[in-house]
């Protein structure tokens, strides 16, 4: 499925599409902590910092 990137993103679509990421992620032994750099190659684009960290369960395993 290719989206239209003229279509927005709404907050609800980013979160779950980013937990579906850290999710497979940690299924497949990805480090995920860190700091990560997202640059677009278009200069009228904002960059960001990425910052993944471990947090405390809230249910301990």
């Amino acid at each position: 499925m290719t989206s239209n990137r003229s279509d927005p993103m709404y907050e609800a679509e980013f979160e779950s599409r980013l937990h579906q990421l850290i999710d497979e992620a940690r299924d497949r032994n990805a480090p995920m902590y860190g700091a990560f750099t997202v640059r677009s190659p278009d200069p009228d684009v904002q960059d960001y910092d990425i910052e993944i960290t471990p947090v405390t369960n809230r249910v301990p395993m």
